[in-house]
């Protein structure tokens, strides 16, 4: 699907692409988005933005959860030991911080982008850290599997979960407290709705469809992939007082915690 067909429907209903935020950020959510991944402050106010609709729902989540304490960009860990940081959307603590959830928003991405690639760099074994106990064998066979999907994107996700299990171990006493760290997968599901606003002819709207049924057979592979790694290489390094789990969401699904907020409903088409 074209990326351009979707931001138009969202910014002809909206008459502009450019949009206010329905919280206003504090002091600490403006640096955090500053400092973070691209152009992230700049991006929470496109009506398009993957980062619009993170920033937009956890801000909304905060005021209603006072307890919980979120932050925007987080970036503090490495897949590998050479390359850049990862870099999650939202990370959450709940429960008295002792659980961790890390968060990968996506809105318009699965329905117009693909599965990522890995770098060379992925596939040499010298470059993961000493806690990983994969043989050379073993880790291309994950690595093709994970680069097997077509949309869904699961590369993503496991160089995520590398990065996460790593600063977990390298900053155990920050994990002395915690029960139970997530990554969760959350995003967008495009309902009737906004597929009806769309100038699809008949054969992109099947194309369109057969994406979607694509992406959800996917998704479910990737969360018992997932569960596969965890158990296989992760349960015996990580801290025996904490459970890494992989979960998947959508924002349509878990429209609750924001106390079914209209004006994020009618922004991002929810019904």
């Amino acid at each position: 699907m074209d990326r351009n067909i979707l931001k138009e429907a969202l910014v002809g209903v909206n008459g502009k692409r450019d949009v206010d935020l329905l919280v206003s950020l504090s002091k600490q959510h403006y640096d955090e988005l500053e400092n973070g991944s691209g152009n992230a402050l700049k991006e929470c106010h496109f009506i398009d933005s993957s980062t619009a609709l993170g920033v937009n729902f956890f801000l909304l989540y905060e005021k209603l959860h006072p307890e919980a304490t979120v932050m925007f960009e987080w970036d503090k860990s490495s897949p590998l030991k050479v390359g850049g940081k990862s870099n999650l959307d939202v990370k959450v603590k709940v429960d008295k911080g002792k659980k961790v959830i890390y968060y990968e928003s996506k809105f318009l991405e699965p329905y117009y982008m693909s599965n990522s690639r890995f770098t060379e760099s992925y596939f040499m074994i010298e470059n993961y850290y000493d806690h990983w106990k994969f043989t050379e064998d073993k880790l291309t066979d994950i690595l093709r599997r994970f680069q097997s999907f077509t949309y869904y994107n699961a590369s993503q996700l496991f160089r995520h979960l590398l990065a996460i299990v790593n600063h977990i171990i390298h900053n155990k006493d920050e994990y002395e407290n915690v029960s139970t760290v997530k990554l969760n997968s959350i995003s967008w599901e495009m309902e009737n709705e906004f597929i009806d606003l769309l100038k699809l002819t008949s054969r992109s709207k099947s194309h369109a469809i057969k994406r979607f049924k694509i992406l959800k057979e996917e998704e479910l592979i990737v969360k018992d992939m997932f569960q596969k790694i965890i158990e296989n290489y992760v349960s015996d390094v990580i801290p025996n007082n904490l459970t890494l789990l992989f979960e998947t969401s959508r924002y349509n699904n878990v429209i609750d915690l924001i106390d079914n907020h209209e004006g994020f409903k009618k922004r991002y088409f929810i019904k």
